[in-house]
């Protein structure tokens, strides 16, 4: 996924297109629709994510106050 994902960084900046990237990473269906479900994936936070912003707010507010 990151080998994929560090390609279509390089397209962006080759092509400067970011129509054409988007169409590449499936966030365009083929009748030319936004595909949000495709984007929601890149949107949604996992649960990790969230425990791990959680744990981060808690630490800067316990140095804030140490």
């Amino acid at each position: 996924m990151a080998v994929w994902l560090h390609c279509l960084n390089d397209l962006l900046e080759a092509t400067k297109d970011l129509q054409k990237v988007a169409n590449l990473m499936g966030h365009y269906k083929e009748n030319g629709e936004s595909n949000i479900q495709m984007t929601i994936i890149y949107t949604t936070p996992s649960k990790e994510d969230r425990k791990r912003s959680v744990m981060m707010i808690q630490l800067q507010n316990w140095k804030m106050y140490c």
